[in-house]
Formats: structure tokens, sequence, C-alpha cells
């Protein structure tokens, strides 16, 4: 309670009750002023922020993830073999004499001996190896006029690859779909390593090998 000194009862009281209510709004300030926290100023994001932000699609499939992405993905959605081949990366994998349906190795060329090194493009579909004859027809394998396949999904593959293990894996996954039909894509510095067609698999059936949290850009809801 405030005291009030000798000289103040010589005070008119409405003169006083002015001095009082001035000294009691000063407080008020001050102590809000004291309560408030001082700014500090907002966080630049770094350089690495930036280049790992969210994935964005916009019309024709396109992505904002990293710049050597976005070749591969106009040349997937062209269905142009002649700039789709140059973009597959091949690895060297020991041949087979004996060729099975169910083989997940390359046929030896003529004359050469079982284990032999040939250069090959992974990929599955309803089998876990894709010859090289069928790889044209299963990138491109719509009929002029049928819709283009469009960017689903892209995320960030783990260790192994979602469906089939032989194939390998790169630092970005595309999942892509004409509607009907999907197929996915590993990428690595702006080359495919390997390609999964799935058997009849949608989109959906497609992106729910990923996790959840692997996503940059997701599928639709």
């Amino acid at each position: 309670m405030m005291r009030i000194h000798r000289w103040m009862r010589r005070v008119p009281l409405v003169l006083l009750a002015a001095l009082v209510a001035a000294g009691a709004a000063g407080c008020s300030d001050d102590d809000e002023d004291a309560a408030k926290p001082a700014a500090t100023p907002a966080a630049t994001p770094t350089a690495g922020a930036r280049a790992t932000a969210t994935a964005t699609a916009g019309p024709g499939g396109s992505a904002t993830v990293e710049p050597s992405l976005q070749p591969v993905i106009d040349a997937l959605v062209s269905r142009d073999w002649a700039r789709i081949a140059p973009l597959l990366a091949r690895r060297d994998e020991p041949c087979i004499t004996e060729v099975r349906i169910d083989t997940e190795a390359p046929p030896c060329p003529a004359g050469a001996a079982a284990g032999t090194q040939v250069p090959v493009f992974p990929a599955a579909s309803c089998h876990n190896f894709v010859y090289e004859h069928e790889l044209e027809g299963l990138f491109v394998r719509r009929p002029e006029g049928y819709p283009a396949p469009q960017v689903y999904g892209i995320f960030r593959p783990g260790e192994k690859h979602p469906r089939v293990e032989r194939l390998p894996v790169g630092t970005l996954g595309v999942v892509f779909s004409d509607g009907s039909l999907a197929f996915m894509v590993m990428v690595r510095d702006g080359k495919v390593v390997s390609a999964d067609f799935g058997c009849g698999a949608s989109a959906s059936d497609m992106a729910a090998l990923v996790p959840v949290d692997a996503w940059l850009m997701a599928p639709p809801r």
C-alpha cells in the first residue's frame, strides 16, 4: 500500500488522486516492458536446408527436387525411346547359357562362357528379369493417343528396392502412372539405374510399397 507523506496531506484531494493515478500507470508500462522477451533475429535457412526442400509437382509432371531429375522425367513422359535409351545406366552381371523363364541373369552372347560379365539394364516386370529387347516396349508400351505417364510420387529409397531385391536403388525413386498402370524407376546422377514395371500394378499399389516418411512428393490422396 502506498505511504502518504506529510507534504501530501497539504495537496488538494483532486490533485493527489491525479498523482497516484499517474504513478500507477507508469509502473504498469514498466512492468509490461520488462515482461516482454527481447526480440531475436529470424533464422536464415542454410544452403543444406534449401537443397533438401520438399518436392512439388507442376503441370506435365515436373518436380523441384534436384536439377538432374527433370530431364529424366521429361524423357519418360515423352515415351520417346530415342530420349529414354541414353538415360539407362547398365551394370555388368554374370551371364548364363541355360535360360529359364524364372531366370534373374542375362543370357550369354554367342560363344561366351557361363559367368562372363555382360552389360545389363536392371529391370523387372512380372518376372524379376527383363531382356534387352523388351525394354523399349515396356518404356513406350502405349499406342499413340494413349495418356502419357505422369509423376505420381517421388521418394528417397532405402537400402533395398521396395519390391525386387535384385534391382539397384538410386538417390531418388519416382513412381509414374498413366491412369491404369504404373512403374517405378530409380535415379542417380541423372541416370535411370533400374526400372520396375510391376505386374499389372496400379500407382497406388506401387506407392503402398514405399514407407510413408520416405516421400518427398507424396502421392495424391
